[in-house]
């Protein structure tokens, strides 16, 4: 069985001690997360075609003011409420969504791109529509598997030695 490998993102991130396998899965599961990052930039859904538009006048004035599109690429302000109790809530800093998904394990068979580390992050992340749009679509499986033939081709050529 597979020893799954934690990667922790500090100031920087160390791949030293990773095997050959893991290194493979490291970077396939890299250009999953930015082809699913670039898609979602762009405003498409999960199918490939535009996303919703936002129905909230108020969170479309809010990113205009923030200097955003006012379209659903899940690129907020990086701000969310904050609730007690019945207390009115604050506004607290918990940075973008899409800024704390990365890859945070991986194996020689898997790469686990994981939700935020931060509480208010998981709570964003696991909002329906978040999880909808974060899901692979057919361009991302394309992008995998041409990235995976990639991968396969350098190591065929590590592996087999021709005379």
């Amino acid at each position: 069985m597979a020893q799954n490998v934690r990667i922790y993102v500090r100031k920087q991130i160390r791949l030293d001690r990773l095997n050959f396998s893991q290194r493979n899965m490291y970077t396939l599961g890299q250009v999953t997360l930015r082809s699913v990052l670039n898609r979602v930039s762009h405003a498409r859904n999960a199918q490939d075609q535009a996303a919703a538009p936002l129905k909230n006048e108020i969170w479309k004035r809010i990113k205009m003011s923030r200097g955003l599109r006012p379209i659903r690429d899940l690129r907020g302000t990086g701000m969310m409420t904050q609730k007690t109790g019945n207390k009115k809530g604050r506004l607290k800093n918990v940075g973008h969504l899409l800024d704390q998904i990365l890859v945070r394990s991986v194996s020689n068979n898997t790469a686990n791109i994981e939700e935020p580390s931060t509480q208010y992050g998981r709570w964003k992340a696991r909002a329906k529509a978040n999880r909808a749009m974060l899901m692979l679509s057919p361009s991302n499986r394309r992008d995998v598997i041409n990235a995976f033939q990639q991968v396969l081709n350098a190591a065929v050529k590590q592996l087999v030695i021709s005379k």
